[in-house]
């Protein structure tokens, strides 16, 4: 048998250095990332690249490196996220982006959401943690922590 690293190599890291900073940040039920939701039977169209409940609230996660243009990402993403997965309440969908321009461009374009969707970085999270003030309800705002 011949193994290969994933082909979404960057992307693949994130998402399991995303996992390591939810087990870090302590009552953590669950963590899921979007190769496995598959075999747990995910019946939603979405496949979000990770869901996990910390401190009692259930998160989905989507982490972007800028691959797709903002208003495919809305539209594909968004758009579902607003509508709501039936059968899993979420507390909020964080967006983390791998540079401060994309996240900005997609706080901007998504608009105000009643924090139901926060952002932030990837490298925010790697030094301050999930707990850590490191999510923007909007461009240019303070950093709230996630719980």
């Amino acid at each position: 048998m011949e193994r290969r690293p994933p082909l979404q190599r960057e992307h693949y890291l994130a998402v399991n250095d995303l996992r390591i900073a939810a087990e870090l940040a302590g009552s953590l039920a669950y963590f899921f990332a979007y190769w496995e939701l598959p075999g747990l039977g995910w019946r939603h169209r979405l496949i979000p690249d990770a869901v996990f409940s910390l401190a009692d609230r259930t998160f989905a996660l989507e982490f972007d490196r800028g691959v797709e243009g903002v208003q495919f990402f809305i539209r594909t993403k968004i758009a579902t996220y607003r509508r709501g997965l039936d059968g899993l309440p979420l507390a909020a969908v964080l967006v983390i982006t791998d540079r401060e321009p994309r996240m900005a461009s997609l706080a901007k374009a998504i608009g105000d959401t009643g924090g139901r969707m926060l952002f932030s970085t990837l490298d925010a999270v790697r030094e301050k943690g999930l707990l850590g003030p490191v999510f923007h309800r909007a461009p240019g705002d303070s950093g709230v922590p996630l719980v």
